[in-house]
């Protein structure tokens, strides 16, 4: 037998440090878990959900053994590097509704696994990929966090744990796997270092660019991602390049100041603030890493009573300003930038203070802002530079509020129609600048409030634009349908489970009457009685195809039938189902009745009957975390559903075609406001993205001359993909701006400290 190389036997071994490690706490989480649902079945408001927290107690008292084992083996199963399955399927065969729900749990799982871990799995996956002398890691190795999740769920699945199960217990187990991972890759990357593996990491590679240089289309920088499942670690291809760019940043500082890499190095990683809150929180006070004695020029940022903003630039708040005024203003701000540079008495200040100049420098050169609103971006530069010496999360992550609300800012403003009136934007920008300038004590938590207020307005200010309210409202409703058909869908399956009803009935149930729920909800609301008279139909309808033994009952069914047949009938016209398709219904239900109705079987109880009743009553009540990922969408599903013209919308629904889950995800993070090039049937339009809807599975792009283009989720990324929809700014504002930043430093490496 060939005895493996030491690279390859040191790449093995690392992955199973890993994994061991991970092993190793299995038996935390069994106990974080049991003291969990010991508690559980004390804050249940309810009897049944007192009666659900203590049967889950005593099944994990039964179960969390076995599937710690169980457990434990899907890891070691894969310490040699890949798997040949996914461990949520040992077999070949057909997923069923479980087995999908499983994996979606997994994926979440793994994006919550990523995030704080980012910065150690990129530099072990490095590792890996120079001892193993591949491009990539294989999509299912062992050390992807996606199948930490999957021996996680795919354990919790086999032992016979639910989905239900899962979401009450992964408040303590989510945490503790996910800081166990990030522990892991430290180890993993410890001992590699020992071995003498690669003990220095060019953070180059993690760019990729092409043959001329360039950096790739952001597609090409995605589907990778998708492929390995790691997409959620680099998020989309804005702040996957913006991530590059801060990584590129600390190696420039390594280089000369290594002592202000460092204090950089300690920020938060980009994407902690998409894991789990109380990770966050922590993330976000101790970004600044450990105290430091202030230079001279951070006590002066940090004592001011007021940002020192230029009169000629503070002339802007009585109305707009003189050309001449504007760059007298912007001469201003440079030279008291030098003088803070001066007074600085660390090398780490003097770095950051020429890096936000230059990077402000860049903005306020930007030609395609307009001149009214670049004395916004002016008057902020201050108060940026006040928050940046002592926040090193601006400068190192890709997630700070001051960056965020820049970036939010120029998009709205950027590559817009002429013909489109910047006056609401341009009095929000300046409230949001007179803001900041009156709370510059507050630092970071005053740009975290004033963004989130800009988003606000943006959603108002987007719709106010002809007709957009309108055709959102419509949209809305779609994606509100679809919503509901699935989510009663699930429902009635769960009420219905093992119960003798006849096929056709529950075909009907599923397939039919659950539309019937959906958009008799959306055209009159859940408690119109409309609604909750379909409701009732689907009740008596289950009551009507259980066995009637008795002739007191057969008696009420005759009676009944009728008036039931009627409420089918209008059900179904509501649905704008043809008379032939409904007759057909209807005849597949009238059989199954009559069968019933012959039948000498048990009949349902009325204890039951009358139960499951009560809860389609209420069906509207659990629909909260629903998410829909098929939509049916055209002209005539919106008329049939929201009961109005849409002639006015354009309609682009999606195709079969597979789309990547990184393209689907750089779709999902589109920001409303952004402006866009939009080219369809061979005629092209400059829109706006003006909506979105709550799950982002339906955009709204408003057009010139009142026409507009509904689009769903699919085919955005689709379009995205083959330039057909493309970003009139496909960079950030501050990522472009960093980029020039960086380009003169990496040209003039001096004047950091100059």
């Amino acid at each position: 037998m060939t005895e493996p190389s030491p690279n390859t036997s040191h790449a093995q071994q690392a992955r199973r440090l890993l994994l061991r490690h991970v092993l190793k706490v299995l038996p935390e989480v069994v106990k974080d878990v049991s003291t969990l649902l010991d508690k559980l079945p004390e804050s249940g408001d309810s009897s049944d959900k007192i009666q659900f927290a203590e049967t889950l107690r005593r099944s994990w008292l039964t179960l969390a053994l076995p599937w710690q084992r169980a457990a434990g083996q899907r890891l070691l199963g894969q310490a040699s590097g890949t798997t040949s399955s996914s461990p949520l399927s040992s077999e070949l065969r057909l997923l069923d509704e479980e087995d999908v729900e499983f994996q979606i749990l997994a994926g979440r799982l793994a994006q919550t696994l990523a995030a704080p871990a980012q910065d150690e799995f990129n530099d072990l996956r490095l590792r890996l990929q120079h001892l193993e002398q591949s491009e990539e890691l294989a999509g299912n190795d062992a050390v992807q966090p996606v199948h930490l999740a999957q021996a996680t769920l795919g354990a919790w699945s086999e032992v016979g744990l639910t989905r239900d199960d899962w979401q009450h217990c992964k408040p303590v187990i989510e945490p503790r796997l996910a800081s166990t991972f990030n522990e892991a890759c430290h180890l993993a990357n410890a001992w590699l270092l020992q071995q003498g593996v690669l003990p220095h990491i060019d953070l180059r590679a993690l760019v990729r660019r092409g043959r001329d240089g360039a950096t790739p289309h952001p597609t090409e920088a995605a589907a990778p991602a998708a492929r390995n499942g790691t997409a959620s670690a680099g998020g989309t291809p804005v702040a996957a390049k913006l991530q590059d760019m801060t990584q590129r940043m600390r190696k420039l500082l390594a280089d000369h100041i290594p002592a202000a890499a460092r204090w950089l190095g300690n920020a938060a990683p980009a994407s902690a603030a998409t894991a789990s809150g109380a990770e966050t929180g922590a993330n976000n006070g101790a970004g600044a890493g450990p105290a430091k004695p202030r230079s001279d020029a951070t006590t002066l940022m940090v004592a001011m009573p007021h940002p020192p903003t230029p009169g000629a630039l503070r002339a802007a708040d009585a109305g707009a300003i003189a050309p001449e005024a504007y760059q007298a203003g912007v001469a201003e701000l440079r030279q008291q930038t030098r003088a803070l540079k001066s007074a600085a008495s660390s090398q780490q200040d003097k770095a950051v203070i020429e890096v936000v100049a230059l990077i402000f420098d860049s903005i306020l050169a930007e030609e395609r802002l307009p001149p009214s609103i670049r004395v916004w971006f002016a008057r902020l530069q201050m108060p940026v530079l006040r928050v940046a010496l002592v926040d090193a999360d601006f400068l190192g992550s890709t997630d700070h509020p001051a960056r965020l609300l820049l970036d939010r800012m120029g998009a709205c403003v950027m590559g817009f129609d002429a013909g489109v009136s910047l006056e609401p934007l341009e009095a929000e920008m300046r409230r949001i600048v007179q803001v900041v300038e009156q709370y510059p004590e507050t630092g970071r938590k005053v740009f975290e409030i004033v963004y989130k207020e800009f988003e606000a307005f943006l959603s108002q200010h987007l719709l106010d634009r002809g007709d957009t309210q309108r055709l959102a409202n419509l949209a809305e409703q779609v994606e509100l349908k679809e919503t509901l058909t699935v989510k009663f869908t699930i429902e009635l399956r769960k009420l219905l489970g093992q119960a003798p009803v006849a096929e056709p009935v529950r075909d009907f149930l599923f397939h039919v009457w659950t539309e019937v729920l959906a958009v008799a909800t959306v055209r009159h609301g859940a408690q119109h009685d409309v609604s909750t008279g379909f409701r009732a139909v689907a009740g008596e309808l289950l009551w009507m195809a259980s066995a009637k033994p008795t002739r007191a009952e057969r008696a009420k069914v005759i009676g009944r039938l009728p008036g039931l047949m009627a409420q089918l009938r209008e059900g179904m016209s509501l649905l704008g189902l043809a008379a032939k398709l409904q007759e057909q219904h209807i005849k597949r239900v009238s059989d199954a009745l009559v069968e019933a109705f012959m039948a000498r079987t048990q009949p349902l109880s009325d204890q039951w009957l009358q139960e499951m009743t009560q809860r389609l009553g209420s069906l509207d009540a659990y629909l909260a975390d629903t998410e829909v990922e098929q939509i049916k969408l055209d002209q005539y599903s919106i008329e049939m559903i929201t009961g109005v013209d849409a002639s006015d919308i354009v309609v682009v629904p999606d195709t079969e075609q597979k789309v990547l889950a990184a393209l689907r995800a750089w779709a999902k993070a589109l920001e409303r406001g952004a402006w866009f090039e939009l080219s369809h049937n061979g005629f092209s339009s400059l829109v706006q993205l003006s909506w979105r809807s709550p799950q982002k599975q339906l955009f709204l792009f408003a057009g010139p001359e009142r026409r507009s283009f509904l689009l769903q989720q699919g085919r955005v990324a689709s379009y995205l993909e083959a330039g057909l929809l493309k970003p009139c700014e496909p960079e950030t504002l501050t990522l472009r701006a960093t980029r020039d930043a960086l380009n003169k430093l990496d040209a003039n490496p001096e004047r950091l400290l100059a």
